[in-house]
């Protein structure tokens, strides 16, 4: 079976998804909405973001860059990374303003 799960990253804060079942994760997905400022997107196991650290722990599962060329950008990355019912993700963000989707697939 296949689980979605979303989460919108606005401006510069921290958004949650919890898995609700174990899997593994094989897909992250990012899509722009609004890129205001420069900035970035995490998606990370830590409550605490690492945007700002050149060499982040292996708790940084993704990041993505907020392009100001007023284009609407998508990425992903494959993974493979056990996850459990209820382990929490965490979805970091910068930029005043940017407001994007990120999507995780998780397989069980």
């Amino acid at each position: 079976m296949i689980r979605n799960y979303f989460a919108q990253a606005a401006g510069a804060g921290t958004s949650t998804i919890q898995i609700q079942g174990n899997g593994k994760l094989r897909l992250i997905q990012w899509q722009t909405q609004t890129a205001a400022a420069a900035g970035q997107v995490e998606v990370s196991t830590a409550p605490a973001s690492q945007i700002g650290n050149a060499q982040p722990t292996p708790t940084v599962l993704a990041r993505f860059d907020f392009d100001l060329g007023g284009y609407p950008r998508s990425q992903q990355f494959v993974a493979d990374l056990n996850v459990k019912a209820f382990e929490n993700v965490y979805i970091h963000s910068t930029g005043l303003g940017n407001t994007s989707n990120v999507a995780l697939q998780v397989h069980s």
